[in-house]
């Protein structure tokens, strides 16, 4: 009997021994949560634009006290038809992105032979081409402010239409893809071409362009059953129109403006298209009644036209985080930030997550969380997680509170986006969602 006895009290023992190892590095977890407001948000890259020409960049500090963030570039090249872009107008266009620059604005760009119906196409298409391949270089240098381009160029406004180049058969299809590739080809992979209907998409990636970078400007947005000619494609309905473009379009940088009063620029359906196409920038001028219409109403709680200025482009908010209980020497800290975007687009790829750990006045640790932010389409919410270590909290002399926070900015830790929450603590472009106070030789989460 004595042997049996001996094996129970041997496995007691491990058992024991084990649950003591399990509880010693088991450290519990806790969930907080966070939510979005109606607070207006000031980031870059998103908003309404005013249309200005590249010799009027003294209009940049007028548009800056208007806090807008976006000014659309009409580059007149209407004197160059037929021969090459001067140095001249290149520095007037060089000129005007230093200043976008000076002013923290970005901007969506758009060359043509003329901003009116007047309008008189080039001898060829290789003269098209010879200036685009002269401009690109000058936007590539100054990518940084650079939203998107219009593809431009042809016909009047550059809106490709009523130019003899369009001819409306297969041969208008090869001149489109043409130009299109030309675009991409020489301007950095970093920029979004926009163009103006969802079938030249289409017609592009049917030649095997790659069109990932290439997005839409609905200048005729929410105006009439086809949109005055930009669901122009008989196989698709604007409904058809309107999901193609939700699936297809991924990225955030689409645009346009509301020429007209309809019953399509009701609140209601002017929210629901503008999620689908994931719409970044409006024309702030064009059209007045349209936004004089949102701001009669009300959405969601908010006036109709104050919701739309802050939904456009990407609007990032903390929602639920999980993480650890407390905090321990030698010990794994993890934890798990769910962001969410209520916007009608995602953000662009340059910015990343950052979890920031600070105890007192200094920051103890810093690291980008793992994810990309420019996933997170609008209506949809992503995990981001961390795992490490955190020793350096304990070798201060001090126990003071333990803060840990959040913010988003590029690569180079600068052009901090602002988040949409408002029960958050800010301070120094972080935005503060947990403290841990000092207890019996370990840190723990104040839930308070």
């Amino acid at each position: 009997m004595r042997k049996p006895m001996s094996l129970l009290f041997i496995l007691l023992l491990l058992i024991i021994a084990v649950s003591g190892i399990i509880m010693y590095f088991y450290i519990p977890k806790s969930t907080l949560a966070f939510k979005d407001s109606n607070k207006e948000l000031l980031n870059p890259g998103r908003g309404f634009y005013v249309q200005i020409y590249s010799h009027e960049e003294e209009r940049f500090e007028e548009l800056k006290n208007e806090n807008a963030k976006i000014a659309l570039c009409a580059y007149n090249i209407k004197k160059y038809l037929n021969i090459k872009i001067t140095e001249e107008k290149l520095n007037e266009l060089e000129k005007f992105l230093n200043e976008a620059r000076k002013n923290d604005m970005q901007i969506v760009f758009r060359a043509a032979y003329g901003f009116n119906p007047k309008y008189t196409d080039p001898d060829s298409i290789e003269n098209i081409i010879t200036h685009i391949k002269q401009i690109a270089p000058v936007l590539n240098a100054n990518k940084d402010v650079i939203l998107s381009v219009q593809a431009g160029f042809i016909g009047p406004w550059g809106e490709w239409h009523s130019s003899k180049f369009f001819t409306g058969d297969e041969e208008e299809v090869k001149l489109r893809n043409e130009i299109l590739s030309v675009l991409l080809d020489n301007l950095n992979h970093d920029i979004v071409v926009n163009v103006r209907r969802p079938r030249f998409i289409r017609d592009a990636a049917d030649a095997g362009i790659d069109i990932a970078r290439i997005g839409l400007h609905n200048d005729a947005l929410l105006s009439t059953n086809n949109d005055m000619g930009t669901y122009d494609d008989l196989d698709y309905t604007r409904e058809d129109e309107l999901e193609w473009a939700k699936v297809n379009i991924l990225h955030g940088v689409n645009g346009g403006e509301m020429p007209l009063v309809s019953e399509y620029s009701s609140i209601n359906n002017a929210v629901k298209e503008m999620e689908s196409l994931h719409i970044t920038y409006l024309n702030s001028r064009y059209n007045k009644e349209v936004l004089e219409q949102w701001k009669t109403v009300e959405y969601k709680g908010q006036n109709g036209f104050e919701y739309i200025k802050n939904h456009l482009g990407y609007r990032l908010w903390l929602g639920e985080v999980e993480l650890s209980s407390y905090i321990k020497p030698h010990r794994d800290f993890s934890l798990r930030a769910v962001i969410h975007n209520s916007g009608f687009a995602p953000i662009d790829n340059g910015n990343e997550l950052f979890l920031v750990i600070k105890k007192g006045e200094e920051i103890i640790y810093e690291s980008i969380l793992e994810g990309k932010l420019s996933t997170i389409s609008n209506g949809e919410g992503k995990e981001f997680l961390i795992k490490t270590h955190i020793d350096d909290l304990f070798e201060a002399d001090n126990n003071e509170d333990i803060l840990l926070g959040i913010y988003i900015a590029n690569s180079d830790n600068n052009g901090y986006i602002e988040l949409a929450n408002t029960d958050l603590i800010y301070k120094d472009n972080v935005y503060y969602f947990a403290k841990y106070k000092f207890d019996n030789k370990k840190y723990v989460l104040d839930k308070n």
